[in-house]
């Protein structure tokens, strides 16, 4: 996966359900990354879920979108 050779982390990472890029409204194509969570949840609580979390931080420190979803909607709103 290309990711990897721009996106490093001394902690431990884990990639997100759904990885690929996106286009801004700039025209920019910029990376989307998305962890898809069951309905109700709101934040990481154990390892799994915080080195996902460390992934995403990741691709919003570059630029990209990244979130945790537990819906379409959400996705949709981070797009917007």
């Amino acid at each position: 996966v290309a990711f990897y050779t721009v996106f490093r982390s001394p902690a431990p990472i884990r990639l997100p359900d759904i990885l690929g890029y996106a286009l801004a409204p700039t025209g920019w194509i910029i990376p989307l990354a998305i962890e898809v969570k069951r309905e109700g949840f709101s934040k990481p609580t154990d390892q799994r879920e915080r080195e996902q979390a460390a992934f995403l931080q990741i691709v919003r420190n570059h630029g990209g979108v990244a979130l945790f979803a537990t819906s379409a909607e959400d996705v949709a709103n981070a797009l917007r």
